[in-house]
């Protein structure tokens, strides 16, 4: 039941080289070395919202659960990130 979905799983198999394991420092203000998780639309469900990210040069869907909202009190435009 704790099973990433819908994009997120993919991604973090991307980022851990198909891996066990990944660490990831979150921001929401860019800063150098960060990569970007753009705000494409928000869940039908109203649960979170999908965004876009590169992946290889290759542009991915994934979606981030209203959890996010709950960390960062809304859906960011963008949400930086950094292995």
């Amino acid at each position: 039941m704790l099973l990433m979905v819908d994009g997120a799983d993919a991604f973090l198999d991307y980022l851990s080289n198909n891996g066990e394991e990944v660490i990831l420092v979150i921001r929401l203000d860019p800063k150098a070395g960060c990569e970007v998780l753009n705000y494409i639309h928000p869940h039908p469900a109203g649960d979170g919202a999908y965004y876009m990210a590169d992946m290889n040069g290759s542009e991915h869907k994934l979606w981030l659960c209203g959890v996010t909202e709950f960390v960062f009190g809304y859906m960011p435009e963008e949400v930086w990130y950094k292995k």
